[in-house]
C-alpha cells in the first residue's frame, strides 16, 4: 500500500493555521534546503525556514510539496534540534535536525518530519533522512 498520498494529505491539514506559543520576536531568518526520503526509492525536496533569536534557533516552519507546516517551536533536547507545533487547530507536527545553532544551521543534516493524530499519540513519519542540499541552501540565502 502506498501511504505517501495519505501522509501528504495529512500534512495539508496541519498547514491550515499557525499559532505562536508565546510572544517571541526573532532577529532574522535562515532558510535551509534538504532532500528527504519518502520511501525506499524516492526523495523529495523540503525547505525549512528557521527563526533566529541571538544565536538560538527558536522556531521552524517547513515546506514540502508546496505545503507549509504550522510554526514549530524548539523544545529543549540536547541530542538534536526538535521543533514541535503548538497550534490547537492542527495536528501535532514535529521536525528534527542534527544539533545546530545559528552559526552552523546551513551545514547540518535534517532528520524527520512527522505528525500525530492527536497530542500524546505516537508520531507517523512523513519524510526522514533529510540530507542537506548545500547548493540549494546557498541559493536560498543569497541576498
Amino acid at each position: 500500500m502506498n501511504i505517501r498520498p495519505i501522509l501528504l494529505s495529512l500534512l495539508c491539514i496541519t498547514a491550515t493555521a499557525t499559532y505562536a506559543a508565546e510572544e517571541t520576536t526573532i532577529d532574522r531568518t535562515v532558510e535551509v534546503a534538504y532532500q528527504c526520503k519518502i520511501d525506499e526509492q524516492t526523495r523529495l525536496p523540503l525547505t525549512a525556514m528557521y527563526g533566529i533569536k541571538g544565536n538560538d534557533v527558536v522556531v521552524a516552519q517547513v515546506k514540502l510539496n508546496g505545503v507549509i507546516s504550522p510554526g514549530m517551536w524548539r523544545i529543549n533536547n540536547i541530542l538534536m534540534n526538535t521543533f514541535v507545533s503548538t497550534d490547537p487547530q492542527s495536528l501535532p507536527t514535529m521536525w528534527t535536525t542534527l544539533p545546530a545553532n545559528a552559526d552552523n544551521l546551513t551545514e547540518v543534516n535534517g532528520g524527520k518530519l512527522s505528525y500525530a493524530e492527536k497530542e500524546g499519540m505516537a508520531h507517523t513519519i512523513i519524510v526522514e533522512d533529510c540530507q542537506l542540499d548545500k547548493a540549494a541552501t546557498q541559493k536560498l540565502n543569497q541576498h
